[in-house]
């Protein structure tokens, strides 16, 4: 073994197997191929046996040992491929219903969106068409003819539906035939709070203080008015109308019946309170009663124009005496007085005593 100070390196010659090898060249050869075996470069390890298997066939395996372990990776794979296949056909197949379902629902409901649509717009034009044919038909109904010439048609229909006429039972204080004898006694009536007004026929001047359409609730207030030793006498009653020329409005004809009603319930009611001194309930009937007078509307002064300056006039009064007893009745039905009461039935009576005069206008 030599030693050289200018290589800086030992000069040692080993013998291995019958050859001679230097020993820094032969620890640097075994500690790379260490180095290879621990990364597994098993071609650099086995650099001379695959040169010396070049140009031949490669063998498919060594052993049936070798090719076992192949399979069985081969069939993981396959497996585990097949798996994945099914998961993303699954997912696949799923996905198209996803996207195909809306569209054959929305291509499914288009026919019967449109049908919708076209059944609403025939619909529709159908209202508007009789619609304005139950109008035009109204008009027709309650328009006057050229020249002031009543509408025959008109006059038959309104006098068919409405009838005008009353049968009643009144409390009566006294006949005269003169009218200032007449308002002379309803003067008196009146300071003892008991309400009276003037129906006229032939001339003669009856004072009447109550109307009924019940004989037993007129019997009954004749009963409180005798024992206030007032001379009075009860009888039947008819108003009956000889008025032409209301039915030749059917506007009008309509609104004189729908008063004749309105008139009958508040008689009715007022009447019943005043027998119970304002005990019995009648918050029902007086709501009907307003409901219905919120459609009872005077005629304009168009639809007025074929009734005599008197009657319309007469007309006016009677809707504003019917309207104050509404609001008068209203107001009794909670606290009944017997002042407020008498004001009430006034004004009932002194609206009957307007439609009496309007129906005998002939």
């Amino acid at each position: 073994m030599t030693f050289d100070k200018d290589k800086k390196r030992s000069d040692i010659t080993i013998l291995i197997n019958g050859k001679e090898h230097d020993m820094v060249d032969w620890v640097n050869s075994e500690t790379a191929a260490t180095q290879s075996e621990k990364t597994l470069n098993w071609r650099e390890s086995f650099k001379e046996d695959q040169d010396a298997y070049k140009g031949k066939e490669k063998e498919p395996f060594a052993t049936s040992h070798e090719f076992n372990q192949h399979y069985q990776l081969n069939k993981k794979k396959r497996k585990s491929l097949t798996k994945r296949k099914k998961v993303y056909n699954g997912y696949a197949h799923k996905k198209k219903n996803i996207m195909n379902s809306p569209s054959i629902s929305i291509h499914s409901w288009i026919p019967i969106f449109a049908a919708v649509i076209v059944g609403l717009g025939l619909g529709f034009s159908l209202l508007l068409y009789f619609s304005s044919q139950q109008d035009a038909s109204k008009k027709a109904l309650e328009a006057q003819t050229v020249n002031g010439t009543p509408n025959s048609n008109e006059a038959q229909a309104a006098s068919k539906t409405y009838d005008l006429n009353q049968e009643l039972y009144v409390i009566q204080a006294g006949v005269f035939s003169d009218s200032a004898q007449a308002n002379k006694k309803i003067k008196q009536l009146n300071r003892k709070k008991v309400s009276a007004a003037p129906f006229e026929n032939n001339r003669q001047y009856s004072v009447m203080i109550q109307m009924s359409t019940n004989q037993k609730q007129n019997d009954q207030l004749a009963k409180l008015y005798k024992k206030k030793h007032i001379s009075i006498y009860t009888k039947s009653f008819t108003i009956k109308n000889n008025n032409s020329t209301l039915l030749k409005s059917n506007s009008v004809a309509s609104f004189m019946y729908s008063g004749k009603g309105l008139v009958q319930q508040l008689m009715s009611v007022i009447q019943t309170m005043r027998l119970s001194g304002g005990k019995t309930d009648v918050s029902q009937k007086v709501k009907k009663i307003t409901v219905s007078k919120v459609k009872w509307e005077l005629p304009s002064s168009a639809k007025l124009k074929t009734m005599s300056s008197q009657n319309q006039q007469d007309i006016k009064s009677f809707y504003n005496n019917l309207t104050n007893a509404i609001i008068q009745v209203n107001a009794l039905k909670d606290d009944w007085n017997d002042q407020r009461g008498y004001q009430c039935e006034q004004n009932i009576i002194q609206a009957l005593s307007k439609y009496e005069r309007i129906l005998n206008e002939s």
